[in-house]
């Protein structure tokens, strides 16, 4: 029998020298910075290995996308367009009830230089002429129709739509007065002409003054009196003497003082009762 042969042992593994100087370098500068062991170092590498794969994975797998070409799906919508466009019914066209009016172009007025000029002379045409626009200097023209003639510059200012900067310019120039003249009082005559307005000049007029009433009026019946008479009574008129002979035909007589109370307009007023304590029934 042979003996047996001893076991061989087994050939260290070489690391290459220039792995060594690549991933070394990488793992003691990571073991010192975060602490790590050995062991965690190497875990942490594979971790960023397998992270870097899996960013670029997809770029790698995705299928190549064909290439588009629009050119037959243009042709199918312009074959389209083309079928709805034969399809429009062209709407009818009418004539319009307002026909549009044409309006001729306004002639240029030149403008002229400025010189002292009298307002109720001008025309609208010499107002355009001095820088006012076209409606604006018919609208002075209209207005000045309306006063009878322009008195002053003020009515000149107040003509609506006229810039105050074109009536500045304007007003050196207009022959008027600035202001309207004060108007004098209006005197009126008296209808009660007394002795201080005679002594004024005013006509006397036939009107005069009413009567007073009487303060102490005579007893009289009140059953025989009319309108009239019971007018004469202080704070009794027209109407309250009408109301109280209507209530005396109704009852066929007042046949006492008391009954006067009972007319609507009296009811409130019990001094005009009392002023009526001269009559007699």
């Amino acid at each position: 029998m042979s003996a047996p042969n001893p076991t061989r042992p087994r050939p260290a593994t070489v690391t290459s020298p220039r792995k060594q100087s690549l991933v070394a370098p990488l793992q003691r500068s990571l073991r010192r910075y975060f602490g790590f062991s050995r062991r965690e170092t190497s875990g942490f590498v594979i971790l960023l290995v397998l992270l870097v794969m899996w960013l670029f994975l997809p770029a790698v797998v995705r299928p190549r996308l064909t290439e588009y070409n629009p050119a037959a799906d243009q042709a199918q919508l312009n074959a389209w367009a083309t079928e709805l466009a034969a399809q429009r019914q062209v709407r009818p066209t009418f004539a319009s009830r307002y026909p549009r009016r044409s309006y001729s172009a306004r002639p240029h007025v030149p403008q002229v230089a400025l010189a002292p000029f009298d307002p109720n002379q001008l025309t609208a045409t010499d107002w355009e002429a001095r820088g006012l626009p076209y409606y604006v200097a018919q609208r002075i023209v209209r207005f000045r129709e309306v006063l009878g003639g322009f008195k002053a510059k003020e009515q000149i200012r107040r003509t609506y739509g006229l810039p105050d900067s074109v009536y500045t310019r304007l007003a050196p120039f207009i022959q008027l007065p600035d202001q309207l003249p004060p108007r004098e009082a209006r005197q009126y005559a008296n209808r009660y002409p007394t002795a201080e307005s005679n002594k004024a000049g005013f006509p006397a007029t036939g009107a005069a003054r009413p009567a007073r009433k009487p303060a102490h009026l005579a007893a009289f019946d009140l059953n025989q009196a009319d309108t009239t008479q019971l007018m004469q009574i202080r704070g009794i008129g027209r109407g309250y003497a009408r109301r109280v002979v209507e209530y005396r035909q109704r009852l066929g007589g007042f046949l006492q003082e008391d009954q006067l109370g009972e007319i609507y307009s009296l009811r409130d007023a019990p001094d005009l009762v009392d002023s009526s304590a001269s009559t007699r029934l």
